[in-house]
């Protein structure tokens, strides 16, 4: 995907003390309640801008949240108000951290999985499309890891039920016996 930003016009939100705020009655009736709503599906992130806010800070997040992996299309409205703003105030925004894990925390989690005697992972949904490679994927770090496989409320196969290393589909018993736990492709247990 591309990191694109789209920034969109509002109508007016103030009656007074801005400038371009309202000054006609049509300003009172045509615009569409939540716009950002009409494109949120198509989009990585969306939000409003409204004055007395930091606009600078708005712009900021877009563009970051625009090219922070996965890269992809963001859309920001704003009243008019803030589009005719002659002055913004540009400073340094927060950062979103990189999804990516960093050398140290893989080489932890190695270290912790190495160390561990009865490792389980709880799974419900890894083998959606493209489910090829995420299940023959399991079954390879499971066995490498000596790691016992519970795929709770499975949505999909996940891992091979046939499996010596599959515990079956309900975590409570494995749970109490294990000394790690992976939870992979799962959204809540």
């Amino acid at each position: 995907m591309a990191p694109v930003v789209v920034i969109a016009g509002e109508a007016p939100v103030s009656d007074a003390g801005f400038p371009r705020s309202r000054d006609n009655l049509i300003h009172y009736k045509q615009d569409v309640f939540d716009q950002t709503s009409i494109v949120r599906e198509y989009c990585r992130w969306t939000s409003e801008y409204h004055p007395p806010g930091d606009s600078g800070a708005a712009v900021i997040r877009a563009v970051e949240r625009a090219q922070t992996p996965p890269a992809g299309p963001v859309y920001l409205s704003a009243s008019r108000e803030a589009l005719e703003a002659t002055e913004y105030e540009m400073r340094e925004g927060p950062r979103s951290i990189d999804p990516r894990p960093s050398e140290h925390d893989v080489s932890a989690l190695a270290d912790l999985i190495s160390e561990a005697d009865r490792p389980l992972i709880i799974t419900s949904r890894l083998g959606s499309p493209p489910a090829e490679l995420a299940v023959e994927t399991l079954v390879a770090f499971a066995e490498s890891a000596g790691a016992s496989v519970v795929e709770n409320r499975p949505m999909t196969l996940s891992f091979p039920r046939d499996h010596d290393l599959h515990l079956g589909f309900d975590p409570s018993t494995p749970l109490a016996a294990a000394d790690l736990v992976i939870v992979a492709g799962i959204d809540v247990l």
